[in-house]
């Protein structure tokens, strides 16, 4: 039987929803929104208790609080958390772009006895980059094709945009590097090359990702079905409860 695990999130929309409904083992204790009539409706829903404000969610005794807001709300509350004694999962992983944030994140963490937990979000495979970072690690590519009306570009037919460093996507695509920064965070900053590709003839999001190093070459292809809402992947929220389920879990892979 496996342990039911009990959270605490900040943001109560479209993330927070597949959660509440595919998390079959998740008990949800408390809940924060900035639109504190969206956190009531939700909390009512799943039996929660709606939080006024950041301070009084992080008074919930739940072990682990989901960020699933937005990067904003990543470096707002962040630090807080961590510091507090909470576990903390990051779905907006935009957030932690900056890498000196990062680093006082992971100090704070550390301080704290806490661990910091990221999805896979929109793409699989961390651990085989993971392993592949025992060994030497030369490179991970990571190419990602988008409708051209989601890059805010006009493109006739597939058209590179952009190519070069994770630091330089998130200055010109703010809204798109969730996947470039986790890629970051798993293999290095200075390992990772972005390219990302306007195409017409794509209606939702296809990354690639190529790592490679001493142990081979490895490949791997994410062509996601969109969440309900458009925003996000589908296997992006469910890579949310998989992982809050792992982490509660008895035995773990």
């Amino acid at each position: 039987m496996m342990q039911m695990a009990r959270i605490a999130l900040i943001g109560c929309g479209n993330i927070a929803t597949i959660i509440a409904e595919k998390g079959t083992s998740i008990e949800i204790d408390a809940v924060y929104d900035l639109d504190q009539e969206r956190a009531r409706d939700f909390a009512r829903g799943v039996g929660a208790r709606p939080c006024t404000s950041f301070e009084e969610l992080l008074s919930s005794d739940a072990p682990l609080i989901v960020e699933a807001a937005s990067p904003k709300a990543v470096q707002q509350h962040a630090r807080d958390v961590v510091r507090a004694g909470k576990d903390l999962m990051v779905m907006s992983v935009g957030g932690l772009a900056d890498a000196e944030f990062r680093k006082c994140l992971i100090e704070d963490a550390s301080a704290s006895g806490v661990h910091i937990y990221i999805p896979s979000g929109a793409i699989g495979g961390l651990d085989a980059i993971s392993s592949a970072r025992v060994g030497k690690l030369e490179m991970v590519v990571l190419e990602t094709r988008k409708p051209p009306q989601s890059l805010g570009v006009e493109a006739d037919e597939a058209t590179v945009i952009f190519e070069g460093t994770p630091a330089e996507a998130i200055e010109r695509f703010p809204r798109n590097i969730n996947v470039a920064v986790t890629l970051a965070v798993m293999a290095g900053d200075e390992k990772v090359r972005v390219r990302i590709i306007a195409d017409p003839l794509v209606s939702h999001n296809i990354h690639t990702v190529r790592v490679m190093g001493e142990t081979g070459t490895i490949t791997m292809e994410f062509d996601n079905a969109p969440s309900p809402n458009k925003a996000t992947s589908l296997i992006a929220g469910y890579s949310a409860v998989a992982l809050i389920e792992r982490i509660f879990a008895t035995v773990q892979c």
